[in-house]
């Protein structure tokens, strides 16, 4: 799945990007995770929550068979998109008692302006893309057939 994620990334201009999800892994045990993160100064937001105040790698995962909390849900934001983010929090609630929620957002009014090369006339001119959201809530859901 991560090869395919950067190869929609590269198709696409250069821009603030987040990718998040529950990773049922280690960001070092997935090699081009990996490289986005090391050689490409990707961001695991959990990993820099002391930035917000926040304790880094909180758990954001209690499955019913362990009660052993790990972290398995991630934001990711690419260098472009790091610097606008001005809060992050994992939020234990116990309506979702599996997963946690990641919590972060940014400025409600920035903007990302590119120049793609296409030969498309419709991609020709410069696109303006407006952030109007300022704040993100990621819920990661798996469902488990043990829940049920």
């Amino acid at each position: 799945i991560w090869d395919a994620i950067c190869k929609e990334m590269a198709a696409h201009p250069r821009g603030p990007t987040c990718v998040c999800g529950d990773l049922n892994a280690e960001p070092g045990d997935i090699p081009i995770l990996n490289n986005l993160l090391v050689r490409d100064g990707w961001v695991d937001l959990g990993a820099k929550a002391q930035i917000w105040g926040q304790p880094p790698g909180e758990y954001t995962c209690i499955t019913s068979n362990t009660k052993i909390p790990t972290r398995r849900d991630y934001v990711f934001v690419n260098p472009d998109l790091f610097p606008m983010i001005t809060n992050f929090c994992v939020d234990h609630d116990e309506i979702y008692p599996t997963h946690a929620t990641c919590d972060f957002g940014f400025p409600p009014t920035t903007s990302h302006t590119t120049n793609p090369s296409s030969n498309d006339p419709s991609l020709s001119m410069n696109l303006l893309t407006t952030i109007s959201s300022a704040h993100i809530t990621l819920l990661f859901y798996t469902p488990n057939p043990a829940d049920d």
